[in-house]
């Protein structure tokens, strides 16, 4: 042994160099079984999985938001939970699959284990995902609501039973699956010069201002894609997108009666076919909606825009209940906008956009408040996504804090459709017509 602590360096040195040189024998004579079909030894699942628990105990810190366990989160959650999570982790009364059990590491079945981990430790996991497993990080970092929302979901699956799963993930048993006179949508080339998949300058306009990206793909890290993609094979594939977009916005596009989801019968056809353009090509983040848009050809997006642009605006499912006076506040803000305060900026009336131009900006007459007042805060804490045309909610959503941001979910949810912002009746919204508006990307507003 040696006697000297400076002796220790050179047997520090010579055993580190050992094991590398084993390492590095064992990795390239291929002798590690790294094959699905094997199953784990169960110390070294053990070893794996307790090194999963540890650096997830140590790195979550996220704090829940206060309407977490609302009944419009759930539904979110339980929504994309359907679309995406349930074929590897099972659901209430559904068990998981031959594929996923498969897989190596096995993905748990979550509604037995949900329990054992804390709310933030299944924030954590489901926003940054697992490295050398299967389970992918949220699609888009800033989008943090539609995280929690997952999260709620979660929280409530063990004590849910399948009727209720059902009725969260897909709507009312009895509704209908195809909006009346619905036709298949196309999914290639209406005809010979109509492209199947998205043009090159859409591409190019998409990836303007994003470091490193061809102009002929979008980049996720080292990969390029470009729309349309394998994700939603049924509405890419089967020609009935019509069905994926009922989950959420129900058959008839009035979406759902908690807010979860948007009332698409409110806004016409040129503001849909570019918001469906933005998520598509990642300018509008949502880790929910970018999968579905960009599984769908050019072609469909088109005709999904036109489906729902020409349906006649249907009042939001749900009823306002607001106060007076939040009504008063947000009516004030809508019409007025708010003068500088004490270290706040000024901020524009909502009215002196809204209402101008229908292809850039939303209707918010009969949006349901929950999802109003959602994406005021998403644009506060800049995850609404990096839009080519003029942008003001921003700056904005800054100058409001909580209570204002309610009052104008609020006023413009109990405003019927097609109603102006001074609460005077207005003519049913025209549909825009064939003109293309110039813009592929969507506008700044909340729809």
């Amino acid at each position: 042994m040696p006697r000297r602590p400076l002796q220790w360096f050179g047997v520090l040195a010579v055993s580190t160099a050992f094991a590398l040189a084993v390492g590095a024998a064992v990795v390239l004579s291929g002798l590690l079984d790294l094959r699905a079909s094997t199953p784990d030894r169960t110390g070294v699942a053990q070893l794996v999985h307790f090194t999963f628990q540890r650096s997830v105990a140590a790195n979550a810190r996220a704090v829940p938001p206060r309407d977490l366990d609302s009944t419009a989160n759930v539904m979110k959650g339980a929504a994309h939970y359907a679309n995406v999570c349930a074929q590897c982790h099972g659901a209430p009364g559904l068990d998981r699959g031959p594929v996923a059990l498969s897989l190596r590491p096995e993905p748990p079945s979550l509604a037995q284990v949900t329990e054992r981990y804390s709310t933030p430790e299944l924030f954590y996991v489901v926003l940054h995902g697992v490295s050398y497993s299967a389970m992918p990080a949220w699609p888009v970092s800033d989008r943090e609501d539609e995280v929690w929302a997952v999260v709620s979901f979660l929280r409530a699956m063990p004590e849910m039973d399948f009727a209720t799963y059902r009725r969260l993930a897909r709507g009312p048993l009895d509704a209908p699956r195809e909006t009346a006179g619905a036709q298949a949508l196309p999914v290639g080339p209406a005809d010979s010069d109509a492209g199947f998949g998205w043009p090159r300058d859409a591409l190019a306009d998409a990836a303007d201002g994003m470091p490193g990206t061809p102009d002929t793909a979008l980049r996720i890290g080292d990969q390029s894609m470009a729309p349309p993609v394998a994700g939603f094979l049924p509405a890419l594939l089967d020609d009935e997108p019509l069905a994926v977009c009922a989950d959420c916005h129900g058959a008839d596009g009035a979406g759902r009666a908690d807010g979860a989801f948007p009332n698409l019968t409110l806004q016409g056809e040129a503001y849909l076919r570019n918001a469906l353009a933005a998520y598509a090509t990642g300018r509008r983040q949502s880790g929910i909606m970018w999968p579905v848009a960009m599984s769908l050809s050019r072609p469909q997006v088109e005709a999904l825009a036109a489906h729902f642009g020409a349906m006649e605006p249907r009042p939001s499912k749900s009823a306002v209940d607001a106060a007076p006076d939040l009504l008063a506040r947000g009516r004030t803000i809508a019409t007025e906008g708010l003068d500088a305060a004490a270290g706040a900026a000024a901020v524009a009336a909502c009215a002196s956009c809204h209402g101008l131009d229908d292809r850039l900006f939303p209707r918010l007459a009969g949006q349901y408040a929950a999802y109003t007042e959602n994406q005021m805060r998403v644009f506060r804490d800049g995850g609404r996504g990096d839009v080519k045309s003029y942008n003001p909610m921003a700056a904005v959503a800054h100058g409001l804090n909580d209570r204002d941001i309610a009052a104008v979910a609020a006023y413009y949810a109990s405003l019927p459709p097609g109603a102006k912002a001074d609460g005077e009746a207005a003519a049913a919204p025209g549909r825009e017509g064939g003109g293309r508006a110039e813009q592929d990307d969507a506008g700044p507003g909340d729809g």
